[in-house]
């Protein structure tokens, strides 16, 4: 008996109605419900938030203000082995980038995965995005931390890869083999793989 009760209910639930009919309904259901505002602990009306009632201690003001000054930093996708720092540049034109703001992460075999763009101010990060989807959307740009540009190493376009070079290689060996240029001897690594 208790099924068929909530069949013949579901089945008067689903029977079309006239326009006229529901919005009696609606608007009776508006009449009747009361508005409700959130109050304060006081009692009294809560303020909409304003720019002088946040809480420049609070937590949360970091993430409800938008990001309005400094650098921002993002982390640009898609490059091609023969990238150069100069066509990220181009690509974000009128974003006031020098050299000093695009740093490259390369994978173990050394070829650009990203790039990682220091941007001067919210406004141009935004005018970044706006020309990589004016440019057909061939990169991909995302917002990243400080943290990830400060643990990308600079390069500056300054090393040296010697590939196949055997196993038994000294430092000795490299420092002979890269005698009369100027370099740092204590920057060299030797990577296995």
């Amino acid at each position: 008996m208790n099924l068929l009760r909530r069949a013949q209910i579901f089945n008067h639930l689903l029977q079309p109605r006239s326009r006229d009919h529901v919005r009696g309904q609606i608007s009776l259901l508006a009449s009747h419900s009361p508005t409700r505002h959130f109050l304060t602990v006081g009692g009294g009306e809560a303020e909409p938030p304003t720019q002088d009632n946040f809480d420049s201690s609070s937590p949360i003001d970091g993430f409800l203000r938008p990001h309005t000054k400094g650098n921002l930093y993002a982390k640009m996708l898609g490059l091609h082995r023969s990238t150069l720092k100069t066509d990220i540049i181009t690509v974000l034109e009128g974003c006031n980038l020098t050299p000093d703001d695009v740093k490259f992460v390369y994978n173990k075999f050394f070829s650009p995965v990203a790039a990682m763009v220091q941007f001067p101010s919210p406004t141009a990060y935004d005018t970044g995005v706006k020309a990589v989807i004016k440019q057909g959307r061939l990169y991909k740009i995302e917002k990243v931390d400080r943290s990830e540009w400060d643990f990308t190493k600079l390069y500056n376009g300054k090393y040296v890869l010697l590939q196949g070079v055997p196993m038994n290689t000294t430092m000795e060996d490299v420092d002979r083999f890269l005698s009369g240029f100027d370099f740092d001897a204590s920057s060299i690594e030797f990577i296995a793989g």
